[in-house]
């Protein structure tokens, strides 16, 4: 698999619109949920780390999950220079996380999934009960946000999302647009493109 973020991974953090969007979330996740001294955090398209490491420090563990090799490298890295120890980067695949989490996190990472409610349902299963999950993602647009490329979803719908959350066993408590992005497109033109934040959880057995 060719890895479509070897090109970027370098200068990744350097980039403060992409640091700005990665604090609003954290303050998101920090608003909707509490990382416990015993809390499992799974970070799913973590990427360099933004948003996962920032709960190095309170959670017991934080588990870093990407496909893109030149990403994790830039993330092992600054876990090494940082000396974390309690936190486990796994390449590829969700499926290598067995243990359970109490709070999953993925910003800006389902419009690059084809199949949105296969991803919901392991999350499902990764998530104890009473568990959150919290998705932050771009709205519908025209696709020149990442153009030339193309990616599987030109955004997301949020209802859509939601729709799916439910499908896959979840409650969804909070749905509602938290940033805008402000970049220049290929053909010169600066637009703004909308993100979201979907915010579920995991129901209490009966």
């Amino acid at each position: 698999m060719v890895d479509q973020f070897a090109t970027k991974a370098t200068d990744w953090d350097n980039n403060p619109t992409r640091r700005e969007m990665a604090r609003k979330f954290i303050n998101i996740i920090r608003k909707h949920t509490q990382i416990q001294p015993a809390s499992h955090v799974l970070d799913f398209g973590c990427g360099t780390g933004l948003v996962g490491l920032h709960f190095a420090s309170e959670a017991e563990k934080v588990k870093m999950v990407d496909i893109s090799p030149a990403m994790l490298d830039i993330l092992n890295k600054k876990v090494i220079d940082e000396g974390h120890t309690n936190v486990h980067i796994i390449p590829n695949d969700i499926e290598k996380t067995e243990d359970q989490n109490n709070v999953i996190v993925s910003l800006m990472t389902f419009h690059h999934i084809d199949n949105h409610i296969d991803i919901l349902q392991k999350f499902h299963q990764r998530l104890h009960e009473d568990g959150t999950v919290i998705i932050g993602d771009l709205m519908p647009e025209d696709g020149s946000f990442h153009s030339p490329e193309i990616v599987p979803h030109n955004g997301i719908h949020p209802k859509a999302l939601c729709r799916l959350c439910v499908k896959a066993g979840f409650e969804v408590e909070w749905c509602y647009q938290f940033h805008s992005i402000h970049k220049k497109t290929m053909q010169g033109s600066h637009k703004s493109y909308d993100m979201f934040v979907l915010v579920a959880r995991k129901p209490k057995s009966l």
